[in-house]
């Protein structure tokens, strides 16, 4: 009995200092999950992009959204709009923005351009959580992942 309640005070603890997950305060505030990449002689990264606000939307319009990429100590490296067209699914090869200065791996997020007004009524938030796919230089078979990280805003 006394480990159960050992381990659901440590729970308890380590759950409350961690200020991983927040909600934004703002309505408006769009969310990514917080992606890995990997760019190297034998790894290459790629994102399966959606336009994500036209689904909730009548009009077919194209969106921006931002990709912000972060080295391997959480620092900001790089930070590049992409077009998104309505209905369509893009693969993004992250060869095409990483940088070699940039290192082996470090971490990447997709922010939209807005959030649809219908999810902004209910007071949510547009969130990314797409897949990245990692690819072995020289094969054509990817592993999928599905988001990744903890979220940010």
């Amino acid at each position: 009995m006394n480990q159960i309640i050992s381990k659901n005070v440590r729970k308890l603890i380590w759950s409350a200092k961690q200020p991983l997950t927040k909600k934004p305060f703002n309505s408006s505030d769009i969310i990514s999950d917080l992606f890995v990449w990997r760019n190297s002689k034998h790894w290459a990264t790629f994102f399966e992009l959606i336009n994500i606000p036209a689904l909730f939307n009548d009009e077919s319009t194209s969106q921006i959204a931002d990709l912000v990429f972060f080295d391997v100590d959480g620092k900001l490296v790089g930070s590049f709009v992409v077009d998104v067209k309505p209905n369509i699914r893009t693969t993004l090869d992250l060869t095409d923005f990483i940088d070699v200065s940039y290192g082996e791996y470090g971490t990447f997020a997709v922010f939209h351009s807005e959030t649809p007004q219908m999810l902004a009524n209910f007071g949510s938030h547009l969130a990314e959580r797409g897949y990245v796919s990692y690819c072995y230089k020289g094969t054509e078979v990817r592993s999928y992942v599905h988001g990744n990280l903890d979220a940010i805003a």
